[in-house]
């Protein structure tokens, strides 16, 4: 039984049935990413077990989504050489392109579990040592210490869901989320003022907005948060990332701060933005070439200049930056930082299925060579 079980997996009619859901697959998220955005499609058919259609007030799988695909197919090339396979020298190649395949694979899902991509943006003359992500967002409260650098407490976009509580060991008092909207529009309004007693929302309505996932697109998110101490309320705030003001309260004689901000990533070094060139094509506006040339100093003391520009990114530290935008009459420019620790794994993969068919070809040449 268990020997018809892992010979079904192992069949080539059980890949092709599984290249053909693939191919489904990725033809209904290329027509449905007009409508959901690229992210959005992606999440749907190639991030998730099952791809899930709402039907009403209920929702329900209808099709296998890519990392279920993605397992099964990894499976059935482990297990399909031992059944399909004779152990011989002869089948060498086979086996390393299978081995090459089942790399290719596991990369790719390490890759999209673990890759981190944010964007730095700095103007000409300006330095920063932080990148921040285009699609997360984390509420903070500062410290304000005077005499010393204010201390910032994070709270990433995972905690912030409606009715719950952030503590903190160094914070004197409890956040409460009372409403999270992912994405959002502040709209004037005098009759909001019980429920935001604080900041710059008192005469400001949060009117929810669908999630954006085009390519271009922002989402705007906004929260309305309350601050309790010892149980009691002292207030509540509006922040939101149309607010890029930090908003000022005290407790027990401190002063601390409140603000909804892209989620920011601090690196060990800094970058400076020495220049910014931007070429186009005579008698348009399409770009030609944009380049960045920008100044890098670790904190370690390391130190170099370097040109960014298309195809020709920078890599340090663990990190790549490519040239990505511009803005503000060509005096910012906008990287794109990927931090991607299984880079090598596509690499790694192509290399031993490149060798296998090369050994593959070759044994085939020896084995015609035989027979003449």
């Amino acid at each position: 039984m268990i020997r018809k079980f892992l010979k079904f997996f192992s069949s080539l009619s059980f890949t092709v049935m599984l290249l053909v859901s693939l191919l489904i697959i990725t033809f209904f998220m290329t027509l449905e990413q007009v409508e959901l955005g690229i992210w959005f499609a992606k999440k749907k058919y190639f991030e998730s077990l099952f791809v899930w259609q709402n039907f009403g007030p209920i929702s329900i799988p209808i099709f296998p989504g890519g990392l279920l695909i993605g397992g099964l197919l990894m499976i059935n090339l482990i297990i399909a050489p031992f059944f399909s396979f004779k152990k011989s020298i002869d089948k060498l190649g086979i086996w390393m392109i299978h081995m090459g395949l089942i790399v290719l694979i596991l990369g790719s899902f390490l890759i999209q579990q673990m890759a981190v991509e944010s964007q730095l943006v700095v103007r000409e003359g300006e330095s920063t040592r932080f990148s921040q992500s285009r699609d997360l967002f984390e509420l903070i409260v500062v410290k304000h210490n005077p005499g010393n650098d204010d201390q910032i407490i994070s709270f990433p976009n995972k905690y912030l869901v409606r009715n719950n509580l952030l503590n903190h060991d160094t914070l004197p008092f409890t956040v409460k989320i009372n409403q999270y909207f992912s994405n959002s529009e502040l709209r004037m309004s005098p009759f909001i003022e019980k429920l935001v007693t604080s900041g710059a929302g008192r005469r400001l309505n949060v009117l929810p907005l669908p999630p954006e996932g085009a390519l271009n697109s922002v989402n705007n998110p906004s929260a309305i948060v309350e601050i309790l101490h010892q149980d009691a309320p002292i207030g509540t705030w509006i922040v939101s990332s149309f607010i890029d003001r930090i908003q000022i309260f005290t407790v027990k004689n401190e002063e601390y701060g409140l603000q909804l901000r892209p989620l920011r990533y601090y690196h060990p070094f800094i970058l400076r933005l020495d220049n910014f060139t931007h070429d186009v094509y005579p008698g348009t506006t399409i770009p030609k070439n944009y380049a960045s040339d920008v100044f890098v100093k670790h904190d370690q003391g390391d130190s170099f200049s370097y040109k960014i520009y298309m195809n020709h990114p920078l890599r340090y530290a663990g990190l790549t930056f490519y040239q990505a935008s511009f803005g503000e009459k060509d005096t910012l420019t906008v990287l794109q930082v990927v931090k991607n620790a299984v880079w090598w794994f596509p690499y790694i993969s192509s290399l031993i299925i490149s060798l296998g068919l090369l050994v593959h070809v070759a044994l085939m040449i020896r084995k015609r060579l035989k027979t003449l």
